[in-house]
């Protein structure tokens, strides 16, 4: 339809479906066959996508049980069971990926494998938990999982700072309550490892750290190792690789 302007000009109006027979006719036969090609690999892609997505990201499934502010509360209420009060430290939550272990995985073991057993047997993705003071040397680190379980800690200390010098035995006992009673580890299904038990002479304290090894656990060639280490008489880490 069309109607003469005021000044002089023009105006069209193409009703939507003239517009669709214009265009169709516009087409060849060649280029509708294109068309539709088109149209079939964007189908074939969305499949894909829906189907592989999670296998090919997997950081995409990971269910999130906490909050970034849950997992400070539980941190802090963490180090408040250890005797740690962190009432005038600064913080920094932020989620984060065990990189080396989860290549290691994915390379090793492929993506299916790998993926489910990052999700059921190894911690890789964390909320990183950071308490701190500027121009401090001590620091505490917090490893809280997306179930809201602690999955690592870490208390950074000055070189020379004071602490007790206890023996292979009371450290390693000390290291044992720590991660039975504070993290609810279980041990029975670890192997310690006492040839990896290790001490460190600080100017003014003695450090210990041991090492236990998930029984029947196998990536691979690799095992399951988890460390816990004392600085002086206290807790002062907890990690597995």
């Amino acid at each position: 339809m069309r109607g003469e302007g005021g000044n002089g000009y023009s105006v069209s109006f193409v009703s939507p479906c003239e517009e669709a027979s214009v265009s169709a006719q516009k087409l060849t036969g060649r280029e509708k066959g294109t068309l539709l090609l088109w149209i079939l690999a964007g189908i074939i892609g969305v499949w894909f996508a829906h189907r592989y997505f999670f296998q090919a990201f997997p950081e995409a499934s990971v269910n999130f049980k906490v909050t970034r502010g849950d997992a400070l509360q539980r941190a802090k209420a963490f180090l408040s069971g250890l005797g740690q009060d962190v009432s005038g430290y600064r913080t920094a939550v932020e989620f984060a990926v065990d990189d080396n272990a989860k290549v290691y995985l994915e390379r090793e073991l492929g993506l299916k494998q790998a993926n489910q057993m990052m999700s059921t047997e190894v911690n890789i993705w964390y909320w990183d938990v950071r308490f701190f003071r500027p121009k401090q040397e001590e620091e505490f680190h917090v490893r809280v999982s997306p179930k809201g379980q602690i999955a690592g800690y870490e208390h950074v200390v000055p070189e020379a700072q004071a602490g007790g010098a206890l023996d292979r035995q009371a450290a390693e006992t000390a290291a044992r309550d720590f991660l039975t009673q504070k993290l609810g580890i279980d041990l029975s299904g670890w192997d310690f490892l006492s040839e990896e038990a290790n001490s460190t002479q600080r100017p003014n304290r003695l450090d210990w750290s041991f090492t236990w090894e998930k029984r029947g656990f196998l990536a691979k060639d690799a095992p399951y190792r988890m460390r816990a280490s004392v600085l002086g008489a206290k807790p002062g880490a907890r990690n597995s690789s």
